[in-house]
């Protein structure tokens, strides 16, 4: 499986990348910004993008979790993020992602619901 991670905290994502590659990731690629995730989705086929809602950049999380629905249908979203407003909770009904998961959240966590939906073995 090909794993990006969106995420503006390097500490996070680096944690995240050690984690998925430790799991059998076939490759992990990593994106700060929105322009950057947006790049990706759209070169790369990807079983699962983590996403923050907050970005650096005018592209947030929600706007690369909407690209990916119509670029990769197939592809699964899982948002990781310590904001969580109304706002985002609307939009986030319509994006329908496979978690909503809170800052922080542990390692075991993310794992279940990845192997919960047969993402990992």
């Amino acid at each position: 499986m090909n794993v990006l991670i969106v995420e503006d905290e390097w500490i996070v994502s680096e944690e995240l990348k050690e984690v998925f590659l430790s799991r059998g990731a076939k490759q992990v690629w990593q994106a700060a910004d929105g322009s950057t995730a947006s790049n990706v989705i759209k070169s790369i086929q990807l079983g699962v993008v983590i996403l923050d809602i907050v970005l650096e950049g005018t592209i947030d999380g929600l706007e690369i979790a909407n690209k990916l629905l119509t670029l990769r249908e197939d592809c699964s979203n899982i948002f990781l993020s310590s904001y969580y407003d109304q706002k985002a909770r609307e939009k986030l009904s319509l994006i329908k992602p496979m978690a909503i998961l809170h800052k922080p959240c542990t390692t075991m966590e993310l794992m279940g619901i990845l192997h919960q939906n047969q993402l990992l073995a």
